[in-house]
């Protein structure tokens, strides 16, 4: 019924609906949508300033929260959407001033305001989601300051430290492993490996470039990865957008 409705419409005006949609194409080309913007905090601790401020916080960084009512605008920013208003605005004005049915009009707007709900309901979830998500990673870790083991969250970490891993634990950053004992770190979501990888202390010899390739650096620890055995220490090498799992983030951003 809508297909007929809206082919009935574009039958009447179709000169109209060409001087619509040469609008439309006007305002999408002089930058209609506004691109979303970036942001990450420093280091709060004190004792980490030096370090933390040139290195930032150990977190990914994130595109700031939309609030619900710039979500639901957002949803009229889909130039074929923005299209069909102007179309059911020409038909309304034209049934109105010639007397005639607004049923088409009505059945137009009410299947836009229907995937408009949809649309907003789900990039709500989404974000509650992305809340939910980032509540349940945040964790502490155990790390050796001034001699003494003290336990910090991991947004506190700093290039430098030295943290204690044992099994169950998400490694918070990416480390180089000096103390090993049977530890076995699962790395799925870095290199897609499904069998936990044996960590070993020793130095590893690259290749004919000189480098190791990511899922055979056995002496190091990278974050989002899980110890699943064993236990061992490890001194940060690098923190938030600077880990493998930062870049990663970053080209997912930059994309």
């Amino acid at each position: 019924m809508l297909i007929r409705s809206i082919n009935t419409v574009f039958m009447k005006h179709s000169r109209w609906l060409f001087g619509v949609f040469t609008i439309v194409i006007i305002i999408s080309f002089l930058g209609f949508m506004v691109p979303g913007q970036f942001g990450m905090g420093g280091c709060g601790n004190p004792g980490d300033a030096p370090i933390g401020q040139a290195y930032g916080e150990n977190v990914l960084k994130e595109k700031n929260k939309k609030s619900p009512i710039k979500i639901f605008f957002s949803q009229f920013s889909n130039m074929m959407v923005l299209l069909l208003i102007l179309v059911g605005i020409v038909s309304l004005v034209y049934s109105i001033v010639n007397g005639e049915s607004v049923i088409e009009s009505v059945v137009i707007f009410s299947c836009l305001l229907i995937n408009v709900i949809m649309g907003f309901v789900q990039e709500m979830k989404s974000e509650n989601a992305i809340d939910a998500l980032k509540t349940m990673t945040q964790s502490k870790v155990q790390v050796k300051r001034d001699g003494v083991w003290v336990e910090i969250d991991t947004a506190k970490l700093v290039v430098g430290d030295v943290i204690l891993l044992d099994a169950g634990d998400a490694i918070p950053a990416d480390c180089r492993i000096f103390e090993c004992a049977s530890m076995k770190i699962e790395e799925a979501a870095l290199t897609g490996e499904s069998v936990p990888v044996d960590k070993v202390i020793a130095l590893l010899k690259g290749g004919d470039n000189g480098e190791v390739p990511l899922g055979d650096r056995k002496n190091m620890a990278y974050m989002g990865s899980t110890v699943v055995y064993g236990r061992g220490k490890a001194v940060v090498v690098a923190t938030g957008m600077d880990t493998e799992m930062g870049k990663i983030a970053d080209a997912i951003a930059q994309a």
